[in-house]
């Protein structure tokens, strides 16, 4: 288990990568999408007494970046499995459905 700490209120659809298997967005009812690591890729597997460890009290996982265009709450979220490896689309109470590159927001 990962412990994921960023959102501000509930978080109502998680997917993970099709294309990275340590990351995943999130939708959430503070009317963001985030990006998140869950430490794997990176060396903080179970052996490393990271992610998953035996006995451990579990790891933290990193924001990658965060997509702030959404007016009202964000309810879905999912990945593009065609094209190029980073887009996905969100929808939400503001009746829009926002197709963008999770690259261009990792880091800000």
């Amino acid at each position: 288990m990962a412990l994921l700490q960023g959102h501000e209120y509930a978080v109502r659809k998680l997917a993970w990568s099709p294309h990275l298997s340590d990351v995943l967005l999130s939708a959430s009812y503070d009317m963001t999408c985030r990006v998140w690591s869950d430490g794997t890729a990176m060396g903080m597997g179970a052996e490393g007494g990271g992610f998953g460890a035996v006995g451990g009290a579990g790891g933290v996982g990193k924001e990658l970046g965060r997509m702030v265009r959404h007016t009202e709450f964000v309810t879905g979220v999912d990945w593009c499995l065609f094209g190029a490896e980073g887009w996905c689309a969100s929808c939400g109470w503001d009746e829009r459905l926002l197709v963008w590159d999770v690259r261009a927001i990792m880091g800000k």
